[in-house]
């Protein structure tokens, strides 16, 4: 498996790079057997199992799938080889041998990408798109990282997957562009992907799910839980905030941390009146004339609309172009917007009515 990991990554290198770059440095069988060896058992996820388990049944699962790896058996044929030297149900054998076979498979990768740096400029995380991804794999699709693991444009430390037992997940190579590589070729146009529901234009797992919410209100109940999805739907929290240092927060912490009481009207005016939140809002404006408060309560409601009609339409404000993940951060600041104005809006009528008194 290490082998044909190893070939047919090289060969979608060549095919996508062009005949111009040539991919050759393919990892020696020998050192592919022993990554293999290495791996079955000392995967990040597996290796904690299998250090509570004799080391008889250990050597006994490591031998028969290295035997199944060099002889590049599927998957069900490995679990056959497996379960016929130990004493392990259908189900136990064909978690352990997916896992031990999607590490080797993407440690194999990951020698691949590092000896071709010469064209492979990181690495993406790849999660499949279907109703079985866990969101710490959801959040991580479409993640990239340098050759040497340091996250683009994002915090999220990098780990080889399987992330945990029966983890889909794998990483695929981001190629230099022609540019980089000194070609005078037109880049390549963006892609499909595919999902559930066969080839979709989604960039990432994020965008997938947004739009399945979006054609089937409660869709993201079931992949994310109904609080986690309840704290997404209402803009509370992104896709990159369920989890933190790497591992998925809980939704006891993340209602400790995101899901802040919203104050009624009424609270809001009275905590500025009495020297809480929005404090020196109110001192500025308490003593002003009755004419002036009510062109800045209309002044309010022009911000509030226009940031309205920029969240229902992103373009109008950003234009085209844009990555998914910049709108997404502009739609959360215009909704905290809306959300401050709106405050300062409810103040003042509040100094009004109290100079009507």
């Amino acid at each position: 498996m290490a082998q044909v990991s190893a070939s047919a990554t090289a060969t979608s290198l060549s095919a996508a790079v062009g005949a111009q770059v040539a991919v050759s440095a393919i990892p020696t069988a020998a050192y592919l057997e022993t990554l293999a060896g290495q791996t079955i058992i000392q995967g990040a996820v597996q290796a904690d199992w299998w250090s509570r388990q004799a080391g008889d049944t250990a050597f006994k699962f490591q031998s028969a799938v290295r035997q199944g790896l060099v002889a590049a058996e599927t998957t069900p044929q490995i679990v056959k080889r497996v379960r016929e030297v130990l004493d392990l149900s259908r189900r136990n054998a064909e978690t352990l041998v997916h896992t031990s076979v999607q590490s080797v498979a993407n440690s194999t990768r990951e020698k691949i990408f590092a000896d071709n740096d010469d064209v492979v400029s990181g690495k993406e995380w790849s999660s499949a798109l279907d109703r079985r991804t866990c969101p710490t794999c959801g959040v991580r699709d479409g993640k990239r990282w340098t050759t040497d693991s340091k996250p683009i444009s994002h915090s999220i430390p990098y780990t080889v997957p399987p992330l945990h037992f029966r983890c889909r997940c794998s990483m695929v190579p981001v190629l230099k562009t022609w540019e980089e590589l000194g070609i005078d070729l037109q880049e390549l146009p963006d892609g499909t992907r595919a999902s559930m529901e066969g080839q979709v234009n989604d960039k990432t797992f994020a965008d997938w799910l947004k739009r399945k919410e979006s054609e089937a209100p409660g869709f993201a109940d079931k992949m994310l839980g109904k609080g986690r999805a309840e704290l997404w739907r209402n803009g509370k929290i992104t896709m990159d905030q369920m989890i933190g240092g790497g591992k998925p927060l809980s939704l006891n912490e993340l209602k400790a941390k995101y899901d802040k009481p919203i104050l009624n009207n009424m609270d809001i005016f009275k905590e500025a009146k009495s020297g809480g939140i929005y404090a020196g809002f109110y001192d500025r404006y308490k003593n002003e004339y009755t004419k002036r408060l009510n062109k800045s309560i209309k002044s309010y409601e022009e911000v509030i609309a226009e940031h309205e009609a920029w969240i229902r339409n992103p373009k109008l404000k950003l234009g085209d172009g844009h990555e998914q993940k910049i709108i997404e951060q502009n739609i959360k600041k215009w909704r905290e917007d809306i959300t401050r104005n709106s405050d300062y809006k409810t103040i003042i009528k509040g100094i009004l009515e109290d100079k009507a008194l």
